[in-house]
């Protein structure tokens, strides 16, 4: 669990951690240098709950602070829960066993978004097993970083981390390189809320950190081209240049309504390669 500035809702986070239905967890708090009572929060919890461990650090972003857990992890399997979600109570034991009965390298579920205005999202339809990644990249899988299981094991084969200095997307690059190798299923219910909070980092005002976004599905799709084994690897090429080039048009336009035209002017000498991709005329999705 990174922690950063959340003193108001880890409480209730760490909370639906202790309310699982399976019990025999580690939680590892990682307090990424937060400037308010957090700290205090986490270690007064657990005082009383030797389960729960407060690891803390200068503040370097999200992905260090994920990577931290990762290093400091035991278990067989590890997942992560931001500080500011939930989990429903059954999260760990359905999770656990679909992968320990199919022998899941990943397992997901399907989540709530909670947004701004009360309303809540189902998101996900966690039926798709086949193809995974294909259908991430078509937008036709929702998935979440706090709504997956992953075996130790697995990540550590094929040298998976979180990219530090990325604050945008680094979430997406990690689960595309999860999915490129392996054995996946999914637990067909939503059991994970993730609360859309005003303020957040993907509700803050446009920042040329957006292009973070796509240093980091580029670097997805580097890892994917040398390593993805099955027959369908162009047409996954092809679904990969289109959501990569549709995402620099997202960002453009963000940037063009939100009057940075010297990040316009950026990105189109940056990324100009993006603007000639061969082959998306003949992709199936346009």
């Amino acid at each position: 669990m990174p922690a950063y500035k959340t003193e108001e809702y880890i409480k209730e986070s760490i909370q639906s951690v202790q309310n699982q239905t399976f019990q025999d967890w580690e939680l590892l708090v990682i307090n990424d240098g937060s400037p308010d009572q957090l700290e205090n929060i986490v270690a007064e919890l657990a005082t009383h709950d030797p389960r729960i461990r407060l690891i803390s650090q200068v503040n370097q972003g999200v992905a260090v602070a994920r990577n931290t857990g990762i290093a400091e992890a035991q278990g067989e399997f590890i997942s992560f829960l931001d500080s500011d979600d939930l989990w429903e109570p059954t999260f760990l034991e359905k999770m656990l066993q679909k992968a320990t009965s199919d022998g899941l390298d990943i397992v997901y579920s399907g989540f709530y978004k909670e947004m701004l205005n009360g309303k809540i999202k189902a998101v996900g339809s966690p039926d798709i097993e086949k193809q995974l990644l294909l259908e991430r990249l078509k937008s036709k899988q929702g998935l979440h970083i706090c709504a997956l299981l992953i075996r130790q094991a697995f990540r550590e084969s094929e040298q998976i981390l979180f990219t530090p200095d990325c604050s945008f997307s680094e979430d997406t690059e990690f689960i595309l390189k999860l999915l490129c190798n392996a054995q996946i299923g999914a637990v067909k219910e939503n059991l994970f809320h993730y609360k859309n909070r005003d303020g957040s980092l993907t509700n803050s005002s446009w920042s040329l950190k957006r292009e973070d976004s796509l240093k980091a599905f580029e670097r997805a799709q580097k890892f994917i081209i040398a390593k993805y084994p099955h027959k369908d690897k162009s047409e996954l090429l092809i679904a990969f240049d289109f959501a990569l080039v549709s995402l620099f048009y997202r960002i453009i336009i963000n940037a063009v309504v939100t009057n940075n035209f010297d990040a316009v002017n950026h990105l189109l000498d940056t990324y100009s390669h993006l603007l000639h991709k061969k082959g998306l005329k003949r992709s199936k999705q346009i």
